[in-house]
């Protein structure tokens, strides 16, 4: 049986490159918009979890 949920968006999630460097751009309803940045995909990806889990453990 499969439970029904409200779905509503916590988090809108964009990832970019400029070519040198990658680029996360947040936006949280706690936490407001917000960009990292960083050298590699991988380090990027460390930051922008890290970052939410802050923020959603908090919750």
């Amino acid at each position: 049986m499969r439970e029904e949920f409200e779905e509503v968006t916590v988090c809108s999630l964009e990832f970019l490159s400029d070519g040198r460097s990658f680029i996360a751009r947040l936006d949280t309803t706690r936490g407001g918009m917000r960009e990292h940045k960083a050298p590699s995909f991988t380090d990027l990806l460390e930051l922008v979890a890290e970052d939410l889990r802050e923020e959603f453990l908090e919750a």
